[in-house]
């Protein structure tokens, strides 16, 4: 299911190049997962935050002069405390070119977790 789920997203990640401007590259670096969600009124609660590493590939397609459509595909991997969690990430963003060095990126992002050590570890 898993090996499914990840040809499909390759395949519709490769396929979205429908436009005459496209760029490709890797992207990497460090990133936090916090696994908890809800509200807390008035007191301080403990945040289950792992940190960990992110790798993957994008691609962009201009659609203007001023937009650009970016996607990624990426693989989170989280550690804390000796538990494990490895996590898909498809972020599709929507990138806002204010000049030239100076961008604006905003969308929403798919987290699928793979697998995880200890599965009480995430609050679902």
């Amino acid at each position: 299911m898993k090996k499914l789920l990840l040809a499909v997203f390759i395949t519709a990640f490769s396929l979205l190049s429908a436009t005459a401007q496209e760029s490709i590259g890797f992207t990497a670096g460090y990133s936090s997962l916090n696994t908890s969600y809800g509200l807390s009124f008035g007191s301080e609660s403990d945040s289950p935050t792992k940190s960990g590493f992110f790798i993957g590939f994008f691609k962009e397609f201009e659609l203007s002069e001023k937009y650009d459509l970016k996607t990624e595909l990426s693989l989170g991997m989280y550690n804390k405390d000796g538990e494990k969690t490895n996590v898909l990430l498809l972020p599709v963003l929507l990138k806002y070119n204010v000049t030239n060095g100076l961008a604006l990126l905003f969308g929403p992002q798919l987290d699928y977790v793979l697998d995880t050590q200890n599965n009480d570890t995430l609050n679902k």
